[in-house]
C-alpha cells in the first residue's frame, strides 16, 4: 500500500486538472417562427385591442384580443370568408373556437 504525503494543499497528486466527461451535445430543436402577420384592422375601447391579422406566407386569418389592463390575450383563427365577421365580434366566436381547439388541436391560442 503506498501513502499519499499530506500537506497544507492537500494530498500530493500531480497538477492537472480533473478531467470531466464529455458533455453530450444536443442537437438544436427546431422551433418555428412565430408567424408574423400583416395587420388589416385594429380597433381599440374598453380596455380592448382587437387586431385582424394576415399572413401572407400561410394565407391564414386570425384575430387577436388583448385585454390592455390586464395584459390577457388570446388568439382566434378565422376562415377568410367570415374574418371581419370574427374581428367584429370576438367574443361570439371565442366559445366555439376553444370548442374546436380542444377537438382538432387548434383555435383560441396564447399568442
Amino acid at each position: 500500500m503506498q501513502r499519499r504525503r499530506i500537506g497544507r494543499r492537500g494530498p500530493s497528486r500531480p497538477s492537472a486538472r480533473p478531467v470531466r466527461p464529455p458533455v453530450k451535445a444536443e442537437p438544436p430543436a427546431i422551433v418555428p417562427a412565430p408567424e408574423t402577420g400583416v395587420e388589416l384592422a385594429i380597433r381599440k375601447g374598453d380596455g380592448l385591442e382587437v387586431t385582424l391579422l394576415w399572413s401572407r406566407a400561410s394565407g391564414r386569418v386570425w384575430v387577436v384580443v388583448v385585454h390592455t389592463f390586464t395584459g390577457e390575450s388570446f388568439r382566434i383563427e378565422a376562415d377568410p370568408a367570415n374574418a371581419l365577421e370574427v374581428y367584429r365580434h370576438p367574443f361570439a366566436y371565442c366559445l366555439g373556437a376553444l370548442e374546436a381547439s380542444e377537438r382538432i388541436g387548434y383555435g383560441v391560442q396564447q399568442p
